[in-house]
């Protein structure tokens, strides 16, 4: 539509030009005074001065006005409550006492659930946003390549919690029975991928519960009890129940059963939208930076970060913030290091349901390879 104006301004342009041509050649014709014709000539002259000044009268700067000030351009960032969003906490404060002049403003929104941000970032109405790793394959997918992941941010946030203090080593999981939430979702696959790995397939009962809220539930009335929880819950029921301690990092058992020694348990990342990251390649690599620093002060001052991260609406309590945010495996993986580690996560989900994906891997564009500084 932008283009199509476009050429009917540059179309009434190049009529009104053709009038001057054709008024100064009239005059050529009909005055015989030099003095007329000077005359004429400048009035022509005028006349564009005129129309290049008026043919566009919505501008507010250009480059013969060095002092007018461009518009800003406001970057719309949406993320769901929880570790995905731990790692803005330092980046949204900053925005709120950012000078309205600045070259980017940003817009942060925090919800609850995926979907509001999924169908965000379909219309349009989101520019970036922070998603569990298969809802960004899942997008993909659904918008034909509409969206690219721009970095990991979050590893797994899952952790084996218990008062059994036997309990050193995954294998220790044996013959026990283990209580989670997530089936049918990525903490189903990891877990079950974990036991195979561990040759521990038949020799573990995994009990699925609802919501993270009801293993914890269980474990404080029953602190013998062997339970998986996420990140911030894992923290808010150790802090609660003396009797209850970590027991196992799932994410540093995922890469300790890898071949490499490297692969990642990932949970969330970051993607913006394709037609975004075309048409305002400054602002993205401004957000980039602005999210690295974001959470590297997260990674190295929890103490600082976490009454900002209960500001922002993503964890409700300072203290559960503080202790939780080392345990919370906050990144900032991008490049081949992201690429990599990205496809090989997807490739073992894939193989449980490929549904969770979306139905298909992601192609090579899924992955932004532009500079990340």
């Amino acid at each position: 539509m932008d283009e199509k104006i476009q050429r009917v301004k540059n179309y009434g342009r190049f009529e009104q030009m053709k009038n001057y041509k054709w008024l100064e050649s009239v005059l050529r014709r009909r005055m015989r005074s030099g003095m007329l014709l000077l005359l004429a000539s400048a009035v022509i002259l005028m006349s564009g001065m005129l129309f290049a000044c008026t043919a566009n009268p919505g501008s507010t700067g250009s480059a013969a006005d060095p002092g007018s000030a461009a518009e800003s351009l406001t970057v719309r960032v949406s993320s769901l409550k929880g570790p995905t969003s731990i790692g803005l906490a330092q980046f949204i404060a900053d925005a709120k006492t950012t000078d309205d002049t600045a070259p980017f403003l940003y817009e942060f929104a925090i919800t609850g659930t995926p979907d509001e941000i999924l169908t965000g970032l379909i219309r349009g109405d989101i520019d970036i946003a922070l998603l569990p790793v298969n809802l960004a394959s899942v997008l993909f997918n659904k918008t034909d390549g509409g969206i690219e992941v721009l970095n990991i941010n979050t590893l797994g946030v899952l952790h084996v919690v218990s008062g059994d203090t036997s309990i050193r080593t995954f294998d220790d999981l044996a013959g026990r029975t283990v209580i989670m939430a997530g089936k049918g979702s990525i903490p189903e696959y990891v877990m079950n991928h974990l036991l195979a790995q561990a040759g521990l397939a038949d020799s573990v009962t995994l009990d699925f519960r609802a919501e993270a809220t009801e293993v914890a539930a269980v474990l404080a009335a029953d602190p013998s009890a062997v339970g998986v929880l996420p990140e911030p819950y894992a923290t808010s029921v150790v802090t609660k129940v003396a009797e209850l301690d970590y027991r196992l990092d799932l994410t540093a058992v995922w890469e300790a059963m890898s071949a490499t020694g490297q692969d990642k348990f990932i949970t969330g990342v970051t993607v913006a939208r394709s037609e975004f990251i075309e048409a305002h390649p400054e602002a993205l690599q401004d957000f980039i930076d602005k999210q690295a620093s974001s959470i590297e002060q997260a990674q190295t001052s929890p103490q600082q970060v976490a009454p900002l991260v209960v500001e922002a609406g993503i964890v409700d309590n300072v203290d559960i913030a503080q202790k939780a945010l080392p345990r919370c495996n906050l990144v900032n993986l991008s490049g081949d290091t992201m690429k990599q580690s990205m496809q090989a996560f997807l490739a073992i989900l894939f193989g449980y349901n490929p549904a969770i994906l979306g139905g298909e891997l992601p192609s090579d564009a899924f992955y932004y390879c532009g500079s990340t500084n």
